[in-house]
C-alpha cells in the first residue's frame, strides 16, 4: 500500500534525524489513509523537535483511532512529562502499565518511567516504591538503580 511506503520512509528519515523529511512523509501517509501508527510516529518526531503541543495532538488522534494502545500512551506520557504536566504523564503511564503483559521489557520501561515522573513531581514515597518494584522484576534496570541512588538508597 502506498501509505505504508511513505510511513516506512518517514521512519527511515526519522532514524537519520532528518525530521523535516520524516514529517513530510508521515503527513503524506496520514493524508492517504490516516493510520494511527503514522499519527503516533509523526507525534514522536514532533516530540523530538520539542513541539509538544502538536505531538500531543498527534498522540491524541492516534489514541482516538486506536484506543488504549500502550505504546501511544507511553509516547504521550513523555510529551506530557516534558511539558511539565506530570499528573497527566502519570495517568498515561498508569493506563499503559495496566495493559502491558507482566514480565515484559516494555512494562519495566513504563514502570521505571512512572517512578521517575513521580520522583520529579516530588512524590518520593511512590517513586521509591516504584523503583523497588521494578528492581524486584529487573534487578539490572539502570533507571531504577539510578533513581534509588538519587533518593539516597
Amino acid at each position: 500500500m502506498l501509505s505504508d511506503a511513505f510511513h516506512l520512509r518517514g521512519k527511515l528519515w526519522a532514524d537519520k534525524k532528518d525530521f523535516d523529511r520524516a514529517l513530510a512523509d508521515y503527513n503524506e501517509a496520514i493524508r492517504i489513509d490516516g493510520n494511527p501508527l503514522s499519527f503516533n510516529n509523526r507525534g514522536y518526531v514532533r516530540y523530538l523537535k520539542k513541539d509538544f503541543d502538536r505531538a500531543l495532538a498527534d498522540y491524541d488522534e492516534a489514541l482516538h483511532r486506536f484506543p488504549h494502545n500502550p505504546a501511544f500512551l507511553y509516547n504521550r506520557s513523555l510529551a506530557w512529562r516534558d511539558k511539565g504536566e506530570l499528573k497527566k504523564a502519570i495517568a498515561d503511564l498508569d493506563e499503559a502499565a495496566g495493559i502491558i503483559p507482566a514480565g515484559t521489557d516494555f512494562l519495566m520501561t513504563v514502570l521505571s518511567t512512572r517512578a521517575f515522573v513521580q520522583e520529579i513531581s516530588g512524590d518520593f514515597v511512590q517513586a521509591r516504591a516504584g523503583y523497588k518494584a521494578v528492581l524486584g522484576s529487573d534487578p539490572k534496570n539502570q533507571v531504577a538503580i539510578e533513581g534509588l541512588n538519587r533518593l539516597g538508597e
